[in-house]
């Protein structure tokens, strides 16, 4: 069975005049469990800096603005296939894999190498690539346990143009590969639920500084982890720990014990700087009606 699905907008902007972005789906049911999904599209957005990269309005470098900024557009590809499987003792679930592929046409990211005092923004000289694949299994076990997990493969670059030649440059504080697991245990009688969330990021490439401010320039593989414990019913009581293992990043500071000097700089955070908590709490649901 094949289902197509394809449609258009068409947009006015004050500054950019109009603006067509078509799209196509197509889904194909191999079977009853098994289908393929393939989604193509363009896309549109005027970037608003200020509002969406903080790292320009903190810190000690200067912002430039090489150029008039013109808005991000961006074409995509993705593949999906989905199957759903059940065995006699096992139980049941769902497999899926995406494949996809995004070309843009122009991207604005924050350069951090071209001078250690400056943020550059500007247009993409070449274009941008985001590709890669990505799977995830969710998975019953007699209605008792549930297990989500997946990984992402990422390949995030922009290619430049230099001296008449294009260069690869790969796009910073981008992990390379990153994956979540969600494991969740019901009570038989539904009255208890326990979750614990991990999830592990892969290096991803950092900004740069000079002389006694140098840091590493790729960051370390970390994970975090997650508890939580729930009793369900109409007066829900919940307890968890965030951050089990305590882990955070080095200060994300570039010469802190300076605020106002030259060198102070906060865009050195890729990892998590909340350290462990803990949580308590209840939910009060009032005129709830009995489930039958």
């Amino acid at each position: 069975v094949w289902t197509l699905l394809a449609g258009a907008r068409l947009d006015h902007h004050d500054s950019h005049g109009w603006i067509f972005a078509p799209r196509l789906n197509v889904k194909h049911n191999l079977n009853e469990f098994t289908a393929l999904r393939l989604n193509v599209g363009n896309g549109f957005r005027v970037v608003n800096l200020f509002t969406e990269d903080h790292a320009a309005l903190t810190g000690s470098r200067q912002v430039l603005i090489a150029e008039d900024l013109r808005p991000e557009e961006s074409w995509n590809i993705n593949l999906n296939f989905n199957q759903v499987y059940s065995t006699r003792r096992m139980g049941y679930g769902t497999f899926d894999l995406d494949v996809f592929h995004t070309w843009f046409a122009n991207k604005i990211v924050p350069d951090y190498e071209v001078d250690p005092n400056l943020i550059v923004y500007a247009n993409l000289s070449g274009n941008g690539i985001s590709r890669g694949f990505a799977f995830n299994i969710n998975h019953t076990f007699n209605k008792q346990w549930d297990i989500l997990t997946g990984m992402t493969f990422l390949d995030v670059y922009e290619t430049l143009e230099e001296d008449a030649q294009l260069v690869r440059e790969p796009q910073p504080l981008s992990p390379n590969w990153s994956g979540n697991t969600k494991v969740t245990w019901n009570s038989p009688n539904k009255n208890w639920n326990v979750n614990y969330v991990a999830s592990i990021t892969g290096p991803m490439n950092l900004p740069t500084y000079e002389g006694e401010f140098a840091r590493e320039e790729v960051s370390p593989v970390f994970s975090l982890h997650h508890l939580r414990v729930q009793r369900v019913g109409e007066f829900d009581l919940f307890a968890g720990v965030k951050n089990i293992f305590n882990y955070t990043q080095d200060s994300p500071l570039i010469d802190p014990l300076n605020p106002f000097g030259s060198n102070f700089d906060t865009s050195y955070a890729y990892g998590p700087l909340q350290t462990r908590r803990f949580v308590l709490g209840f939910n009060w649901t009032l005129g709830q009606t009995e489930k039958k």
